[in-house]
């Protein structure tokens, strides 16, 4: 499993290296520097002309990290140009001792940056370093530091980040006054939190984590990456001898006389899902115009508007039957629907997924969410998150990770904060971050379609004949959900014409490619 450090967790991390290995701090920095150099080359392939290397180097161990790295590619013949943005007596031990070691090698041009353009810098094909500072930093950094970043970021050529942009807050990904704007970032041994959220991933471009030769145990975290070796573990078993009913029954409590595509949406996903029966209960003002576009294998019930009106005897047994419920899509805000979903909810222990219209706390309170041990499943963006916490959307976005947390432990649920990225938090705050998917899934339906996802890989599991936590079959489906964003979006070729529909579409696609894929 790949973590996602906070700056203190590598601080952390560091120490314990420095603790318990017999590494010296001149080994690790040289695994770094031999990552920033592979991570480079790989970005500039098949380039035409000599190389030409300008590293900026602070004082701390990153700049020792860029000093290394002068003297590796000065050793294949390359031109390189350093310049350090700290005096030389602010240099810490170990970039002392590379700047000695550069200063022996009469190809590399070195100096402290006065500020001055570099006259024999050629106009392209020049390969930029940014290994001025590290996870420690901060994004207010000194206006000296500011200008060396305007200077490169005006430079035509490949900028690489060792670490983390210098700008960026390593914790939030926040941009600072000015940062900068790196092709490809080396990170040291783990992924860092601040890559993956808010302006993290259009500044640090693409990100490869580099093997410093620690064990990675030593980079441990409760905020992991959802990729795909975790996402094929929470795929549901089919079994040769399955019928629909061992494949799980879903039903969909939604709808309304203005949203009737919501439920479809969310029961044709669900379909896709492999799930072996779904059952939407509708508003009765809404239901000729649900079973009109629902798929022709999904159950239709209404249910009436009047509070006191009790369920329909097929509606009770659909209820007592489910192994999952889906509550929300396109439910509107009339209040007389809550006591219908409700009377849904307490025929089972099922999991139930609360989606859009039920996110209010008075719904949720109403409800009695949590209290009863049933898995609880609330899909939120950042504005229903917002909401439901009586916070601002810069706060949910400033800490997204803390924000699932909290909503985790306040219902407790699984919290599915969806956004870029979608964040996962268990009620004991152990978290995922999933950092796929694309701009054209800020769509209408998009989140129908992922609660109706979510529901069919619960209802599934918990019919599974194969051992299938039940966490791990959310974490499949928020992933095959963006999985499938994305091979709309590689299909049309834009984000603009990616909808809901498109993404159900290709939810076969992404199943067939997660289950025949390697563990990588």
């Amino acid at each position: 499993m790949k973590s996602i450090l906070t700056p203190n967790e590598t601080l952390a991390a560091d120490r314990k290296t420095m603790a318990e290995t017999s590494l010296p701090p001149s080994t690790l920095v040289e695994n770094a520097a031999r990552g920033i150099f592979d991570t480079a080359l790989s970005h500039t392939a098949g380039q035409p002309g000599e190389r030409v290397w300008l590293i900026f180097c602070g004082p701390g161990n990153n700049g020792a990290d860029g000093l290394a790295l002068a003297r590796m590619a000065a050793s294949r013949g390359d031109k390189v140009h350093v310049r350090l943005t700290a005096a030389t007596d602010d240099l810490n031990e170990e970039a002392t001792r590379q700047l000695q070691a550069c200063t022996t090698i009469d190809s590399i041009d070195w100096s402290e940056w006065d500020g001055d353009a570099i006259s024999d810098i050629p106009g392209e094909n020049v390969i930029i370093v940014d290994a001025m500072f590290g996870v420690s930093q901060r994004p207010d950094v000194p206006e000296s530091v500011q200008d060396a970043i305007r200077f490169l970021n005006s430079l035509r050529g490949t900028r690489i980040a060792a670490d983390i942009p210098t700008g960026l807050d390593p914790l939030t990904g926040e941009a600072g006054v000015v940062v900068f704007r790196a092709d490809a970032t080396a990170t040291m041994g783990a992924l860092k939190r601040g890559l993956l959220f808010n302006d993290g991933p259009k500044s640090a471009g693409s990100v490869q984590v580099i093997n410093l030769g620690v064990p990675t145990d030593y980079f441990r975290s409760d905020v992991n990456l959802l990729d795909r070796v975790v996402a094929y573990d929470g795929t549901p078993a089919i079994g040769r001898t399955d019928h629909k009913y061992l494949r799980g029954r879903l039903l969909i409590a939604g709808g309304s006389p203005e949203m009737v595509g919501a439920p479809v949406l969310a029961s044709s996903a669900a379909l896709s899902s492999g799930v072996g029966l779904v059952h939407i209960a509708t508003a009765s003002p809404a239901f000729g115009a649900v079973r009109a576009l629902a798929p022709p294998e999904t159950l239709v019930s209404p249910i009436d508007d009047a509070s006191d009106t009790p369920l329909t005897e097929l509606l009770r047994s659909a209820g007592e039957k489910a192994d999952a419920i889906v509550a929300g899509p396109g439910l509107g805000n009339d209040s007389a629907w809550l006591s219908g979903i409700r009377s849904l909810t307490a025929l089972s222990d099922a999991p139930i997924v609360l989606d859009a219209d039920t996110l209010y706390p008075s719904y949720l309170d109403d409800l009695e969410i949590g209290k009863d041990g049933r898995m609880v499943v609330l899909t939120p963006h950042h504005g229903e998150a917002a909401r439901i916490m009586q916070r601002s959307l810069a706060d949910i976005a400033r800490d997204p990770v803390g924000s699932a947390r909290e909503l985790a432990s306040r219902w407790n649920a699984i919290v599915v904060l969806k956004g870029a990225p979608t964040v996962i938090s268990d009620r004991s705050g152990h978290c995922w971050v999933n950092d796929g998917g694309n701009p054209g899934m800020a769509t209408a339906g998009s989140g129908d379609v992922l609660a109706g996802l979510i529901g069919g890989f619960l209802a599934m599991a918990r019919r599974s004949n194969k051992s299938t936590d039940l966490t791990s079959s959310i974490l499949s489906a928020v992933w095959l959900h963006s999985r499938a964003g994305d091979l709309t979006l590689e299909s049309c070729g834009s984000p603009y014409p990616v909808s809901a529909t498109g993404i159900i579409e290709n939810l076969a696609e992404a199943i067939s490619e997660l289950g025949a894929g390697e563990r990588q």
